[in-house]
Order: structure tokens, then sequence, then C-alpha cells
């Protein structure tokens, strides 16, 4: 049973990763036409996407491969947690700012 729960959880975030990536490089080709980061109204700029595929691809490589390609997973855990912390950053920024 763990077998498989690691098989479809590996490649679940693999696939996720991959929808992140493409979707980054789509929302980074947006806003260099447009010649602004982030878009208005996008909670993540296009770079923050594709970082967090990344992440997703990282931590699925690791899941994937087992053994010592575990470690792959940490950089992947720590780019998640820094883009939350950032993107929790933001929107308290944003409040800060409506409520003057």
């Amino acid at each position: 049973m763990p077998d498989r729960v690691t098989l479809v959880a590996g490649w679940g975030c693999l696939g996720i990763g991959l929808l992140f990536m493409v979707q980054g490089t789509r929302l980074i080709r947006t806003e260099r036409r447009l010649g602004r980061r982030p878009l208005a109204g996008e909670t993540f700029s296009g770079r923050e996407v594709l970082a967090e595929g990344v992440a997703f691809a990282l931590v699925a490589a690791g899941n994937l491969l087992g053994g010592r390609w575990v470690l792959l997973a940490v950089p992947g855990v720590i780019v998640m947690v820094v883009l939350a912390v950032h993107l929790v950053m933001r929107w308290a920024r944003r409040l800060s700012g409506r409520s003057h």
C-alpha cells in the first residue's frame, strides 16, 4: 500500500509541477509583453509560479526515485515555504495599505 501511495503522490506532484511550470512561462511571456510584473489581479508573478512548479517537480522526483534522491525534496520544500511566506507578507501589506 505505501508503494501505491508514493507512486500516486509522486506522479501527482510531477503533474502539478509541470502544469505550474507551463502556466509560469505563459505568465512570464505576458508580463514581458505588457511590461509589468505581476499583472493586475494576479496573486503570483510568473517567476513565482515557475519556481513553485520547479519545487513541486523536485519533491516529486525525490519521492519517485527514493534512496538518496529523496534529498531533492529539501530544496523544493524550502522554495515552497519561502513563497508561502512571501505571499503572506504581500497579503499583509495589501491589508495594511487598505486600512490607512
